[in-house]
């Protein structure tokens, strides 16, 4: 990996992201952002991960391997911004990384109406609730504390599925 160059902005072919940047990472640094999310089939959920932002993935090489990175299976192109392929600065990659790890599956939480979810945060800490409704980046749930029902408002990042 050179570690060398900018961070540039890679459309890939639909579901291919994580293929991509496989492919790319033996010879170039490349960052695809992964979050997870519970998926329902009609028999299982399962837990997996999936590409933060579809159809890209983010790559840092010189101006001279650019054209090379064209080369590979899945890539269809570079974004451009203003006729230029799209430059990404170095702390904007570090913020989607923190991003990530903190939210783990906030903003792709699977869940419906009347699901039972966990909440890790505030004065619910450890208690689990029944999902009414999201407000933003805000569950509304409803949970039964000392034989009462109350309503919780919950930031997302602070919640998730029970089971």
């Amino acid at each position: 990996m050179n570690g060398l160059g900018d961070w540039y902005v890679l459309y890939t072919r639909a579901r291919n992201e994580k293929k991509v940047a496989q492919r790319l990472s033996t010879h170039y640094e490349v960052y695809c952002p992964l979050v997870s999310t519970v998926r329902q089939w009609s028999d299982r959920k399962k837990k997996v991960s999936e590409p933060l932002f579809k159809s890209y993935v983010f790559v840092r090489v010189s101006e001279f391997e650019r054209q090379d990175v064209l080369k590979t299976p899945g890539v269809v192109c570079y974004i451009y911004w203003l006729g230029k392929p799209a430059r990404v600065r170095e702390e904007e990659i570090n913020a989607i990384k923190i991003f990530t790890e903190e939210t783990e599956s906030a903003d792709v939480l699977s869940i419906e109406y009347n699901d039972t979810v966990h909440i890790d945060w505030g004065l619910f800490k450890g208690q689990e609730g029944k999902f009414l409704a999201r407000q933003g980046d805000h569950l509304i749930l409803l949970v039964e504390s000392l034989g009462q029902l109350i309503k919780a408002e919950v930031p997302v990042r602070y919640a998730r599925t029970a089971g």
